[in-house]
């Protein structure tokens, strides 16, 4: 069986230590090397072409993107699927990271999925589509997560294109409750209006 063969880079040691470990209980993966830090990566690569998937955290130092542009610099070196690792949600970093050439960026409060997307990469798996429609659902129940029960059937019908009338309707609620309500849901999800929100949520979808 020709086994799948990942390096893994990250800063926090614990976190490195934890998705090795949970990376290696798959039978067609083999860890091959990890890093902490840009200079040991580079050196490894230099020196360890045969790498298929390349797992890169974002923020290798504090408050600093360098994973980025780390990403461009090791695929000067060598052709290899990366997928950048993150625990922000900004959408920039996002399109940031696929400009790099990042091929999947993923949020490692959903590490779960990295084994389907790392196979789907390689052409050992569903077909990419199918990952990334699970992964957006997964990432906007994340996004979510805040709202109330009561917040969240709100969203759910401002995001079917309902009028704030038909919400109060729909929901028995008076105007001033909805209002409350609805200021609550767009602080929750920095947007500006209830258009904005539906327009936030649905841009997880890149």
């Amino acid at each position: 069986m020709n086994r799948i063969r990942i390096f893994l880079i990250d800063d926090d040691l614990a976190w490195l230590s934890a998705l090795k470990t949970f990376l290696s209980t798959e039978e067609d993966f083999i860890i091959i090397g990890t890093a902490a830090n840009r200079e040991h990566a580079l050196d490894f690569i230099e020196k360890n072409q045969d790498i298929d998937v390349v797992l890169l955290d974002v923020n290798l130092t504090a408050n600093n993107l360098d994973g980025i542009s780390l990403a461009l610099e090791i695929l000067d070196k060598v052709q290899v699927n990366i997928i950048m690792l993150t625990a922000l949600e900004d959408e920039d970093v996002v399109r940031n990271s696929i400009a790099a050439g990042a091929d999947q960026f993923v949020s490692k409060v959903n590490y779960r999925l990295l084994p389907h997307i790392i196979r789907a990469l390689k052409g050992k798996s569903d077909p990419m589509r199918i990952i990334a429609s699970e992964y957006r659902k997964i990432l906007k129940e994340h996004y979510l997560k805040e709202l109330t029960p009561e917040e969240r059937k709100i969203y759910n019908l401002l995001e079917k294109g309902y009028s704030r009338t038909k919400i109060e309707q729909e929901l028995m609620k008076s105007e001033n409750t909805l209002k409350i309500q609805i200021k609550s849901i767009l602080k929750k999800l920095g947007a500006i209006n209830s258009k904005d929100a539906v327009k936030k949520v649905k841009r997880l979808g890149l």
